[in-house]
């Protein structure tokens, strides 16, 4: 029952980020309501997936944990994000630097949903060669 209150502890961040991000960039509510479904989807997808690996409840120093191992190995994914926010930044419409922010939210949301499972400690889930 503890994951459940975590999923909705990221989930209530992740909503709160994505409504700022639109409110910033001057979007109406009503896409900025639409893209937090299409996200929420996904993100209730990625605790359907944990929720059924595994129903052990890890205690939060270990969710901490797993969450500093999945940006360290995800680190690239920012930067090349950030890098082609800068490169195209005159031609790029608000609209596109909307969705690749609104990406790297979504992606480190459901990072940190996987971070609550048991089974993200393990280093080829990681994706360490």
């Amino acid at each position: 029952m503890k994951n459940i209150i975590r999923f909705s502890i990221i989930e209530c961040i992740s909503m709160l980020l994505l409504y700022l991000l639109g409110i910033w960039v001057g979007f109406s509510l009503t896409k900025i309501v639409l893209l937090a479904l299409l996200n929420f989807s996904y993100q209730l997808l990625a605790m359907i997936v944990v929720s059924r690996t595994s129903s052990v409840v890890l205690p939060l120093r270990q969710v901490f944990q797993n969450l500093m191992n999945y940006i360290k190995y995800t680190i690239v994914i920012p930067v090349l994000i950030v890098f082609l926010l800068i490169i195209q930044m005159k031609t790029m419409s608000i609209e596109l630097r909307f969705i690749y922010l609104s990406l790297l939210i979504m992606v480190y949301t459901i990072g940190s949903i996987f971070s609550l499972s048991s089974t993200f400690k393990r280093k080829k889930f990681l994706g360490r060669w």
